[in-house]
């Protein structure tokens, strides 16, 4: 489950030199955030060519993008979050052979169905077909990107996953230098859409050439992505409210660029916010996911293999000491960074373009960001115990908290933006942690008792 975390992880420990930690943390906050990272790095690559290129309908553009990664991420995060089960349990029952054919089978079933959708909505919402064809082409490229991730964390090959997002972000740069003067937003859609797919293909061929083929035998049995409905549940529901309180901006004090909704000041404080915690995804794919991996792998054989309750109980302590200590590593680490984007706020908010103001919506943002990062990692914990309802319970109270403090603080006014998402984000986050309290300073009981 901790997937390239381990091989970056030995980088980290056998390389030496900077270069090699500087590559297994790079290629570690790609792997935990590349679509993410791909499309921030893209957008503001296109603000900055906007008037030297004299590229059209640029606005429109920016709100289409958003609105494409919001709806593909709530679409598609049930699928992510049973799709990752049922990896880990053809995984550990040794059946990797069904492991390509289900990926096979299921990015083609995604595709039609979001093919589908996005055809449908856009011509529903008048759409005009110039600009819904490289769309719909774009929304499936994202959307099999989400799903390629869940399979993506069983090739250990590194510098080529590494490779490929540059070399992605590199093909979308020099095709917008090459063709994009003058473009207008159908062109600049299409430029987009097609280095998305060819980035999600390249994903594809890593995951085939990495992964143990198919033999005959193998056919893969995916109504088991059916059996944990509580899954698609927290995987949807965690995607919802990551975006409610950006919907509520875009319908309650927004702007709307050729029908589509968008609020600019407030979605690019929070994509600046969202970039300072790819630190903490780096650190715990690399250390903390797999320290406690194989501590938590520890616990189980124990046991599997009947060892005595003394054993059992102090391979748990074991556990939770070595959940405590990465858990500390990732605060230091991300409290840095976050310490450093909330001082210098102003001056980010000032170096993309924003009104003075926003530097105070960036800071706050930055600290729902920081809740929020510590909330995502409090539910994944709580999902390596099976805790699927504990998990729900605190993606809810996230989920109801940001869509009613969005409301609030568009009631209050712009001086309050974005207090309720870190608000919210902290509240689910205390939540989570109790949650978890609850679960380790009982693991025995938990284990052998509770479902």
């Amino acid at each position: 489950m901790a997937g390239i975390g381990f091989e970056l992880r030995r980088v980290c420990l056998e390389e030496a030199g900077t270069y090699a930690r500087v590559r297994a943390y790079a290629t570690a906050g790609l792997v935990a955030a590349g679509p993410w990272l791909v499309t921030l790095a893209s957008l503001w690559f296109v603000r900055l060519m906007a008037g030297q290129l004299g590229f059209a309908d640029v606005d429109r553009f920016f709100a289409l993008v958003s609105v494409v990664f919001a709806a593909s991420l709530v679409t598609t995060g049930g699928l992510q979050m049973a799709g990752t089960r049922w990896l880990a349990d053809q995984l550990y029952v040794g059946e990797h052979g069904v492991l390509v054919p289900a990926f096979s089978r299921l990015f083609g079933v995604v595709a039609a169905v979001q093919a589908v959708t996005a055809a449908g909505l856009g011509a529903w919402c008048g759409v005009e077909f110039a600009v819904l064809a490289p769309l719909v082409v774009l929304y499936v490229a994202v959307s099999l990107a989400w799903l390629a991730f869940v399979w993506l964390s069983l090739v250990r090959q590194h510098d080529r996953i590494l490779w490929t997002f540059l070399g992605g972000g590199a093909v979308f740069a020099g095709t917008l230098l090459l063709v994009g003067p003058g473009a207008d937003l159908v062109r600049l859609l299409w430029i987009y859409a097609l280095s998305n797919a060819l980035v999600v293909a390249a994903m594809v061929v890593l995951i085939v050439r990495g992964t143990e083929a198919a033999t005959a035998e193998h056919e893969p049995r995916l109504r088991g992505l059916l059996q944990r409905p509580s899954l698609w549940w927290i995987g949807t529901g965690y995607a919802l409210s990551l975006w409610i309180d950006k919907v509520v901006f875009w319908f309650g004090d927004g702007v709307r660029h050729g029908g589509v909704p968008s609020h600019p000041l407030y979605d690019t404080c929070f994509y600046l916010a969202y970039l300072t915690v790819v630190p903490a995804m780096a650190v715990n794919l690399v250390h903390l996911e797999t320290g406690f991996y194989e501590r938590y792998r520890g616990f189980y054989a124990a046991i599997e293999q009947r060892a005595t309750l003394a054993d059992i109980r102090e391979r748990a302590a074991g556990l939770r000491a070595s959940l405590e200590r990465s858990a500390g590593a990732l605060l230091r680490v991300q409290g840095a960074f976050t310490f450093f984007a909330f001082w210098f706020a102003p001056e980010l908010a000032a170096a993309f373009g924003l009104p003075e103001f926003a530097g105070h919506t960036l800071r706050l943002a930055v600290i729902g960001a920081f809740c929020h990062v510590l909330l995502l990692l409090t539910v994944l914990v709580l999902l390596y115990f099976d805790r699927r309802l504990a998990a729900s319970r605190t993606v809810g109270v996230f989920l109801v908290l940001n869509a009613l403090l969005a409301c609030a603080s568009l009631y209050a006014g712009p001086s309050t933006y974005g207090l309720g998402y870190g608000l919210a984000a902290l509240a689910a986050l205390m939540w989570g942690v109790l949650e978890l309290r609850t679960t380790l300073a009982r693991l025995d009981y938990v284990t052998f008792v509770r479902r």
